[in-house]
């Protein structure tokens, strides 16, 4: 292995905090320092000249406080274990850390649990200081020591050490790069060992360098039950009754420390936050999913198979931009369905950049207005669109003809507060879309996504309400010099939508995003009213159960920012869906219309028989009084708008400034 004249080798490596369930990779690698006059130069070595060896061993249990009374003495809880727990630092006592004394029976969690514990832990300093005092006759008690010797009190304590470490007492556990913590080695320390080894001849480079972690975690608890609100007066033995569930599960590329500096590094792992978002996905028992921040790389490696193996089958697409980095690095939209219940038909993937080019060459632009038009909306947000089949369940006497279908649309709007043009323009083309999708057969519809758009906002407006009117403070404020909507008055549906949680509780919740820089609503299921009812949904958690594990979202124990939504519908047995409709080609004169391509390759997933009833309820019941299905805030501007699509009246541009 070439190296510089003199340089020396060094080992780098760092492995995160074990938690059981929860595959530790080590991070390690070789460099070379050399000195020179102006100061040492550092190199990496080649990995392809030497591989690593790694080597990890169990300690023994022992208790985290030395204080016996502490609750959190023998707890090795997620919850317990973040960053600033309310007990405080962690302290250790200073004679006994000088005695090397073992490091259980020294450190306490926090000053209450010292200062509790400290008349008995001071007894134990004068007892261990007068066994080793009556062991040594003959030395004084009272100053008679040599100079830069122990006092007899820490002599005492250093015996006790070398009786009672555990340092040495360590169990081989596996000799591979990864390793799994099981459920023996929570409240255990483990131990790594790691040597490089040169790839030609074997010759050993370096090593073993040995990292110590702290105690293995167990799983967090499952998140608390929520509550089921029911909605009065719909009886869902007269359709069928289906669970969806959307929810935004925070890729790992935007889990940084940087953006979540609240929570601990190690909770923010995405082997740590799989865990508990699979859990709580397996726990809703839903039987449609839409799933927002779906990672390129993690739907390959992880939802598509975990799911798999829970009964659901799924198609992704991904945004348009680039891999942050590495291949994958980029999220998208994810949509499953239970195998069970559901054959997929038809999907198509809506790309919003796509839809902005063809309307820019539509708009005959000039060069400068087409770069201020499209800087403004290739924002690199993409929407889903499937027709799912309802399966007969099996031994069924009489099965519906034509089969009953379902139009699913799955959609993550762009994020910047800044841009509300640009999210009630995606909102818009959207929905003309669907709008020529589901009114082409006659498909009754459910809309879920991360709109990132309160309550209060246009893009809600327009879902709610089917219209957008004029003078909206949010559109004034716009910092634009150009204007990518038609006339607001153009700016309409026929999609007849309501928001399934407001439908449930007479309004949206209070947030559906809970971190440190932003609580508010961003995430809601829609359904077309005219064939589908509201049945319940689950309540939101209160600060006070959001905030178990941590100041905020994400944290220990829940692993997004987002919460999930779970809604309960049901669909009218008695509609007639029409023929297939065919990819909607957004000729010129409609430029309103959205392109939507079918999705190359497109083929119908292999499905099972098995049919399974509507799944359980996960949480307890709890029945609303309000009787209104459909409790839109804002009636209708525009009932009857232009069915061939909206009339720009042109693009207006104004001038910079």
């Amino acid at each position: 292995m070439a190296s510089m004249p003199g340089a020396e080798l060094h080992m780098s490596c760092r492995v995160e905090r074990p938690v059981e369930g929860c595959r530790l990779k080590p991070h390690g690698y070789l460099f070379e320092t050399q000195q020179t006059d102006s100061g040492p130069i550092k190199s990496s070595v080649d990995k392809k000249e030497y591989h690593l060896v790694w080597r990890w061993y169990k300690g023994k249990r022992r208790p985290n406080c030395a204080n016996p009374a502490c609750f959190q003495a023998n707890s090795y809880s997620p919850l317990d274990w973040r960053t600033n727990p309310a007990r405080g630092f962690t302290l250790q006592c200073v004679p006994c850390l000088k005695a090397k004394a073992p490091r259980y029976t020294l450190t306490f969690c926090g000053a209450e649990c010292f200062r509790a514990a400290w008349g008995e832990h001071q007894k134990r300093h004068h007892a261990a200081a007068t066994s080793r005092e009556r062991g040594s006759p003959g030395r004084s008690h009272q100053g008679g020591q040599h100079p830069g010797s122990k006092s007899p009190m820490m002599k005492a304590l250093a015996m006790e050490a070398e009786e009672t470490t555990d340092e040495e007492s360590w169990e081989l556990v596996s000799t591979n790069y990864a390793y799994i913590p099981t459920p023996d080695d929570v409240g255990c320390c483990l131990r790594v060992e790691v040597g490089a080894v040169r790839r030609l001849d074997g010759e050993h480079l370096f090593g073993p360098k040995i990292m110590r972690t702290d105690p293995v975690l167990s799983l967090p608890p499952p998140i608390p039950k929520r509550r089921l609100v029911a909605v009065s007066g719909v009886d869902p033995s007269g359709g069928t009754r289906l669970r969806v569930v959307t929810y935004n599960v925070l890729a790992e590329i935007y889990a940084t420390k940087q953006a979540y500096p609240y929570c601990d590094y190690w909770a923010l792992t995405w082997d740590y936050r799989r865990h508990n978002l699979m859990r709580e996905l397996s726990e809703a028992q839903a039987d449609v999913i839409c799933l927002q921040e779906v990672q390129a790389d993690h739907y390959d490696e992880h939802w598509s198979p975990m799911l798999g193996e829970m009964g659901y089958e799924g198609i992704y697409k991904q945004k348009t931009r680039e891999a942050m980095g590495a291949a994958g690095k980029v999220d998208g939209c994810a949509t499953f369905w239970r195998r069970a219940r559901f054959r997929l038909c038809e999907h198509y993937a809506v790309e919003f950049n796509e839809n902005a080019y063809r309307e820019a060459g539509a708009l005959n632009l000039s060069e400068r207005e087409e770069h201020s038009f499209l800087s403004r909306l290739l924002k690199d947000n993409v929407a889903q669109i499937s027709v799912l089949e309802l399966l007969p369940p099996p031994h069924a006497r009489q099965v519906s003809n034509p089969p009953m279908q379902l139009c699913v649309a799955n959609t993550h709007l762009y994020s910047n507060k800044d841009f509300p043009d640009v999210k009630l323009w995606q909102t818009f083309t959207l929905t003309q879309e669907l709008e020529h999708f589901v009114f082409g057969r006659n498909l009754p519809l459910v809309l879920c996504g991360d709109f990132n758009s309160g309550p209060e906002s246009c893009v809600y407006e327009l879902l709610s309400s089917g219209g957008v009117r004029d003078g909206s403070s949010e559109l004034a404020n716009v910092q634009s010099d150009v204007d990518v909507l038609p006339a607001l008055h153009d700016v309409t549906h026929r999609l007849q939508l309501s928001s399934a949680f407001s439908t449930a509780t007479g309004g949206e919740p209070r947030y559906t995003n809970f971190t440190k820089g932003f609580v508010g609503t961003l995430d809601y299921c829609w359904f077309s009213n005219a064939d589908i009812l509201c049945a319940a949904v689950a309540a939101i958690p209160p600060e006070e159960v959001l905030t178990l594990g941590g100041e905020a979202m994400p944290n220990t124990q829940f692993s997004s920012d987002h919460i999930m939504m779970l809604t309960d519908l049901v669909l009218y047995d008695g509609y007639n869906p029409g023929p297939p409709a065919q990819p909607n080609p957004s000729p010129p004169s409609a430029p309103a219309l959205l392109y939507a391509s079918p999705s190359p390759g497109l083929r119908l997933h292999p499905h099972s028989q098995a049919h399974s009833q509507a799944a359980p309820l996960y949480v307890t019941s709890n029945v609303n009084s309000n009787p209104n299905p459909n409790p839109n805030p804002n009636p209708n501007p525009n009932p009857n708008p232009n069915p061939n699509g909206a009339n720009w009246g042109g693009l207006r541009v104004r001038a910079p400034g």
